[in-house]
């Protein structure tokens, strides 16, 4: 036997056999799991992988779509108080106007009064 090599011990052949086997059902086991994934088979959880991830996903997409809508719905509102505020501020703009239209139109005939009233009769 050559130097610094140790001797195997006698059952290192069985000991080397019986992790090559527990590796291999490992192995066997995880891609049956794999496999049974895939294909869509329940797994001890009760739904597969990929049914999980297509839920979580459906969740997502319908809570993009609800805030979506929520954001048109505000949008939509904000727009139609805008409309709102610009026909308000037309008619208070009209209606100003006629009041000083008004206001005008009450000066001058308070001037005419005023004049007929200092008036010398002759006039």
């Amino acid at each position: 036997m050559p130097m610094g090599h140790a001797a195997p011990h006698r059952g290192y052949k069985k000991e080397l056999e019986e992790a090559e086997e527990a590796g291999c059902r490992a192995v066997a086991h995880s891609n049956e799991q794999r496999a049974a994934l895939h294909r869509g088979y329940e797994d001890e959880g009760g739904e597969t992988e990929a049914e999980a991830e297509a839920e979580a996903a459906l969740e997502e997409l319908e809570e993009a779509e609800a805030e979506e809508r929520e954001v048109e719905e505000a949008e939509d509102l904000l727009e139609y108080y805008l409309q709102r505020a610009a026909t308000t501020q037309s008619e208070a703009e009209r209606l100003l106007a006629g009041a000083r239209d008004l206001e005008e139109s009450i000066g001058v005939s308070l001037s005419a009064r005023r004049f007929e009233a200092r008036a010398p009769p002759w006039l």
